[in-house]
This record gives C-alpha cells, sequence and structure tokens, in this order.
C-alpha cells in the first residue's frame, strides 16, 4: 500500500491487513514454532491451553475447554496429556473437591517461555527487513492498538 493510496478504516479492510500481515509474519515463524511443538510431542490445542493456564493461573477443567472450544471430555483427556507430560498440575479444588483445579508446572511455563522467545525472534527477524519508515509506522500503529486492548480488557473486568 502506497502512501498515495487511501488508508482503510471499515473495520473489515483493516482486520483484512491485519491479517494479511499476520500471514506473512507468521510465514517466516510458522516452521520454527512447529519444530519446537514437535519435539516435545505438544498438539496446537495444548499450547493455547498452557498459554491460557499461564496467563490466568489455576482454573477448572471447564474453564480451560471455555478457552479452548474443546468439549469437557476433550479438555479432560487433553489436561491429562499435559499432566503425563510434566507440564501442567491438577489439583482438587479446596471448596469443591468435585471440581480440580488445573495450573502450569515450571516446566510448561519454561516450554510456553522458549515458545514465545521463538516467537518473538521471528518477528524481530521479520521486521528487520521492512523498511525503517515502515517500522516505525508499525511501532505507532501497534502502539495504538495495545492501548486500545488494554481499555476495552479494563472496561470489560469493571462490574
Amino acid at each position: 500500500m502506497s502512501d498515495r493510496q487511501p488508508i482503510p478504516t471499515d473495520a473489515d479492510e483493516v482486520a483484512r491487513l491485519f491479517a494479511d500481515a499476520m500471514h506473512a509474519m507468521m510465514r517466516r515463524s510458522a516452521a520454527t514454532e512447529i519444530a519446537v511443538l514437535n519435539d516435545v510431542g505438544l498438539t496446537i490445542p495444548q499450547m493455547v491451553a498452557l498459554h491460557v493456564l499461564r496467563e490466568r493461573g489455576p482454573v477448572t477443567v471447564g474453564d480451560v475447554a471455555g478457552c479452548t472450544k474443546l468439549s469437557p471430555a476433550a479438555t479432560s483427556h487433553l489436561v491429562e496429556r499435559l499432566v503425563q507430560m510434566g507440564l501442567v498440575h491438577r489439583t482438587e479444588d479446596a471448596e469443591d473437591r468435585r471440581q480440580k483445579q488445573v495450573s502450569v508446572s515450571p516446566t510448561g511455563a519454561a516450554l510456553v517461555e522458549r515458545l514465545m522467545q521463538n516467537r518473538l525472534e521471528s518477528l524481530m527477524k521479520a521486521m528487520s527487513i521492512i523498511q525503517p519508515e515502515t517500522r516505525r509506522k508499525v511501532a505507532i500503529a501497534m502502539a495504538a492498538l495495545v492501548s486500545d486492548f488494554a481499555a476495552q480488557d479494563a472496561k470489560e473486568k469493571t462490574p
């Protein structure tokens, strides 16, 4: 998109541009991420669950199911596999013994950190090949995006 073309502001058009940009970036990092997942025998839903647990702390299996959009039965199997791999801990809920709390283990947290670091390195490499002026514009846009999302998150948490 040149500077002479109109910059779209319609949410759908911007979403398409964003998706195109993410696709271009992910092409540069997907192979590394898939290699890490294959090395440890992790599926994408398991990786998503680990990210959820790392961000949210101890949650129920039902909470994990809600975040991963998997059935409770599939999520229970997913969690069991992660427990067997030593990536998560499962404990009884102190208030409701029928509920199980799931939390990321130190090994699981280290794996998520490794995946995030690999992604960051891939993104840094991709950013290094674009023009400095384009990077400046991306930085301005991304800072605004992060700010808008943070404001929306705060709004959603307010009772």
